[in-house]
């Protein structure tokens, strides 16, 4: 055997080995220099979702979270940052090493023109926008095999008064409508709800949405807790964006560049990749819903990472704006993790300067992309309620929220919560859904209306009775039947049957009617279906 060793005549490659052996593992061992902080408007402190922030002296940086939060890493003491926002006036801002969390506050422009741009040659965002389009099947999430995921939804209704309004804070008209109600939002809002959701999806159309937890103020009945997350579309890929109900045409549709105006706005880095902050509106002579808002394209996969978008022509005395952020899942796809929606309905009658507000939030967690669902694991519902919907565990709500719940959130459940046992509220809710269906509840049956009182030719009036069971009796079978006598044939006609749900999944129903009765002659009936929720 043969030993080799280095030669003394190359001191240098020795040494060499030897320092980067040495130097290696405290190079490991290094920490990186780390910020966190929020970004706010300096007037109404409301945060600012998807700031573009830039390391002083460095390309490295990143964006604001959707609530306004940041965090920054760099391996060398971080200075200075540096914040850009379109509609906002630039900000270098001084690093407190002293706080643990830095507060940094944005000045809006004061006059915002109408700018006309004219490009000599190709406009630089088409390019950008023209690869996310030809990328977006592979980036929309639900052109996957499958995925699951978590999601927890609060929304707040609530309200406030113009930004410098003085007529509620004036002590001569401290008892008048706007200042009870200032005082009232001061502590507590109008109405809030929460819910926790679990999603299981399967290419192409098998979708199941299961309300798992909810928590509604002053009401304990689940159906509201939809509201929650019905605002707007699970993501921005589709060639139809729906905000509040309404379709949109997509920026990212085929054919967008030709009905939309593009402005590459800014650009900025996160980690190796480029985002390029790209503002669009429909163009002008263009005549169809669109929308108006900015992109931020990531050139990682050309995707989108974050979005805030509003309809282009929206009411005067209402508007709705959607926020949406995506990050990378597992390194392969970007995903939704989280969306806003702001609803604001201005001038409300009977109070100057006052407006409602609606605000949805999203966070989404424990997504699993391309699990192993099979048929089995969905129902015949698109949204279904666990059998314990209704949760007020509060360690069960702390795990899921992203943030504790403020005093005035807490006081809004407090205050509506005793006033909805007080006033049965439930009850009332319950009997009005039953009533937009045609039938008048009273406890675990249905009495239907429309066979108390009817009228026709060969048997005059026809009075008569006719009753159902409801869920609060069973969720797995049901039973009806009528009665009714005509006045001028003096004839007795009835009818009765039920239904048994034999399957969940499939919906699979099993039931028997019998019926005697009269239609007209030249008239019909359809066989009808009593549905079990």
């Amino acid at each position: 055997m043969t030993l080799k060793t280095l030669s003394p005549k190359k001191p240098g490659l020795a040494l060499t080995v030897l320092s980067w052996l040495w130097l290696f593992p405290a190079a490991l061992l290094a920490e990186p220099y780390n910020i966190q902080g929020r970004v706010v408007d300096e007037e109404t402190q409301e945060p600012l979702a998807f700031v573009n922030i830039i390391i002083e002296g460095s390309r490295s940086g990143g964006v604001t979270d959707i609530d306004g939060f940041f965090h920054l890493t760099h391996h060398s003491p971080i200075e200075r940052i540096i914040l850009s926002y379109v509609g906002y006036h630039p900000l270098v801002f001084e690093v407190d090493p002293a706080r643990k969390i830095q507060w940094v506050e944005m000045q809006r422009k004061a006059i915002e023109l109408t700018v006309v741009d004219i490009f000599p040659g190709e406009n630089p965002a088409h390019r950008i926008i023209e690869n996310a389009i030809l990328f977006r099947d592979g980036n929309n999430p639900e052109k996957l095999g499958s995925f699951s995921y978590e999601s927890y939804n609060k929304f707040i209704f609530t309200g406030e008064f113009e930004t410098g309004h003085p007529e509620a804070a004036s002590p001569a008209l401290a008892d008048s409508v706007s200042g009870r109600l200032q005082r009232y939002l001061d502590e507590r809002h109008l109405m809030m709800m929460e819910t926790v959701t679990e999603r299981r999806f399967r290419y192409p159309s098998r979708n199941n949405e299961t309300v798992i937890a909810s928590r509604i103020s002053g009401f304990e009945n689940p159906v509201l807790a939809l509201m929650a997350t019905q605002f707007q579309s699970f993501s921005f890929y589709e060639d139809y964006i729906t905000i509040s109900g309404k379709d949109y045409l997509s920026p990212l549709s085929p054919g967008s560049i030709n009905r939309y105006f593009f402005l590459l706005e800014d650009t900025t880095y996160t980690a190796a990749d480029t985002v390029f902050i790209i503002s669009f509106r429909p163009s002008r002579g263009r005549n169809f819903e669109g929308l108006r808002g900015l992109l931020y394209i990531n050139t990682n996969g050309w995707a989108v990472q974050n979005v805030i978008a509003e309809p282009a022509n929206q009411p005067e005395k209402s508007r709705v704006k959607i926020q949406q952020m995506y990050e990378l899942i597992d390194g392969r796809q970007w995903f939704p993790t989280q969306l806003n929606t702001d609803v604001e309905i201005i001038n409300v009658p009977n109070i100057n300067h006052f407006k409602l507000l609606g605000l949805g939030r999203t966070y989404l967690r424990n997504i699993v992309l391309e699990p192993p669902l099979r048929r089995r694991d969905f129902s015949s519902y698109a949204v279904e309620f666990s059998p314990n919907t209704i949760v007020r565990d509060p360690h069960f709500w702390k795990a899921y929220r992203t943030d504790s719940l403020s005093l005035q959130e807490e006081n809004t459940y407090l205050y509506l919560d005793s006033i909805g046992r007080e006033q049965n509220l439930d009850r009332r809710l319950d009997r009005i859904e039953a009533l937009m269906s045609g039938a008048l509840r009273t406890g675990m049956f249905d009495i239907q209306i429309k066979h108390l009182l009817g009228y026709n030719d060969q048997e005059g009036w026809r009075p008569g009775f006719g009753i159902n069971t409801n869920n609060k009796l069973s969720k797995y079978f049901s039973l009806h039947g009528n009665l009714g006598y005509g006045l001028k044939s003096q004839t007795f006609r009835y009818g009765y049957g039920g239904e048994v749900l034999v399957d969940r999944l499939s919906d699979l129903r099993l039931g028997y009617d019998f019926s005697w009765d009269f239609v007209e002659r030249g008239g019909s009936r359809f066989l009808e279906s009593t549905v079990l929720l």
